[in-house]
């Protein structure tokens, strides 16, 4: 009998009880792994497909034969998929192997793909997504995913990909600098640099964000240089990567980009000073947050006060948060308060993770319990009535990384809203793994 396959196997699932899912996986992943060898493109494809789904460990061996002997791009790809969903780090020399030499594009982008799926835990948003939406990159879904800290990245995974910055295909060589960015690829700053100079616009866009995610001050006068870069969106990215990074030595450069005309050049330029946040520019902070015809330089601006926390700024907040209508700069403002000891602000701070724009609030949060090493400030608002506030306060302590969180996440996971309960599962993941 033929193994289940497409959206039948996958809700055939739903009807197994625990004690025959055992013997039917192994019995689905033995039939799987015959049809692999089948006549027809398309039950080839189903059965990798499959093999992904059941995640089993023996099945990579059989994986790496089948895309060797595979004629078709999409049961090729379909094999690639499946070897990222197993995260078995035994399957990475297929990965590498496709995104060097495999001649399909979409192939070589699935072996990307791939790569981050063997180091950063994508969680799979339900069988139902699956089979209706059918299958997504890491990049489709967000672009900003991250390695975790605790994940060891292995040097064949980021020497394949910065080869892959000089792909024959532009969309491999963005999506290679973005994995580099991903997994935090600080060992491939060289490469990235010399990949600069015979990439196309949007690969530069890419090497320069990366470069920014991986909080490497190694890359400053790369990014520094790029200031001047020909492309206004790699000369955008490249002063907010500066910020990232925290490049002192770009503070004057990046002043004079200020100066631009250009609204989104101005805005990137502040964001990169607030970002590096030196006292001698507290000045221009306060000029920025007296701005009344742009909010985001007001943003900016609040944001640099905070990162100071300077006092005798105090006035200028409250003045200023007086007369806002802005909720994103009101945000900023509260983040100032609370940054020079002005705590009473922390609850609408908190507030700011039920709106729209929730990853402002986020951030400030991470930077208050990270930076300012005030983590106790976060946890009376994971007894907050709303989800949103615990599911929000959950994923900051996670990426703050702090154990001692552990025992107050943990009641969490029992939580009777399913979303607050699965960020505290996944919050105790990750510190159980940062465990001293």
């Amino acid at each position: 009998m033929k193994a289940r396959t497409g959206v039948s196997f996958l809700v055939f699932l739903l009807f197994l009880n625990a004690s025959s899912l055992g013997l039917w996986a192994q019995q689905s992943t033995d039939s799987a792994l015959r049809n692999l060898k089948d006549p027809n493109k398309k039950i080839r494809k189903e059965a990798a497909a499959d093999l992904g789904v059941l995640g089993k460990k023996e099945a990579i061996n059989v994986l790496d034969e089948a895309f060797h002997s595979e004629s078709d791009p999409d049961v090729r790809g379909e094999i690639l998929l499946s070897l990222g969903k197993i995260r078995d780090r035994s399957g990475l020399k297929t990965l590498t192997y496709a995104l060097a030499s495999d001649v399909s594009k979409d192939v070589r982008l699935q072996a990307v793909d791939s790569i981050l799926r063997l180091y950063i835990p994508i969680e799979e948003p339900g069988i139902i997504r699956r089979f209706l939406g059918g299958v997504k990159s890491i990049f489709a879904e967000n672009e900003q995913w991250v390695v975790p800290p605790y994940v060891e990245v292995d040097k064949e995974a980021k020497e394949a990909l910065s080869k892959a910055l000089l792909d024959r295909d532009s969309q491999v060589r963005a999506n290679a600098a973005k994995a580099l960015g991903s997994l935090r690829a600080s060992d491939q700053i060289a490469a990235m640099d010399q990949a600069l100079s015979v990439s196309n616009k949007e690969t530069r866009v890419a090497i320069v964000k990366s470069l920014g995610i991986m909080r490497d001050e190694k890359a400053g006068p790369i990014l520094l240089r790029q200031l001047n870069d020909r492309d206004k969106e790699v000369v955008r990215q490249s002063a907010i990567s500066l910020g990232l990074v925290k490049f002192n030595a770009g503070r004057q450069q990046l002043r004079q980009l200020f100066s631009s005309k250009e609204k989104d050049l101005k805005r990137a330029a502040a964001e990169g000073l607030a970002m590096i946040h030196d006292s001698a520019d507290k000045d221009f902070f306060l000029e920025l947050l007296r701005n009344d015809f742009d909010d985001k330089l007001r943003e900016f601006g609040a944001e640099g006060l905070a990162r100071i926390a300077d006092s005798s700024v105090e006035q200028a907040l409250r003045d200023r948060l007086s007369s806002e209508t802005k909720s994103n700069v009101k945000t900023a403002l509260y983040f100032g308060l609370v940054s020079i000891g002005k705590t009473d602000y922390m609850p609408p701070l908190v507030e700011a993770l039920t709106a729209h724009f929730t990853n402002q609030a986020e951030v400030y949060l991470f930077e208050i319990g990270k930076h300012q090493k005030r983590v106790d400030l976060l946890y009376p608002f994971l007894n907050s009535n709303e989800p949103k506030i615990r599911a929000g306060i959950l994923r900051v302590l996670g990426n703050i990384g702090n154990y001692e969180a552990f025992e107050k996440v943990k009641p969490l996971a029992a939580d009777k809203n399913s979303e607050v309960a699965r960020e505290a599962v996944q919050a105790m993941r990750t510190l159980e793994r940062l465990r001293p």
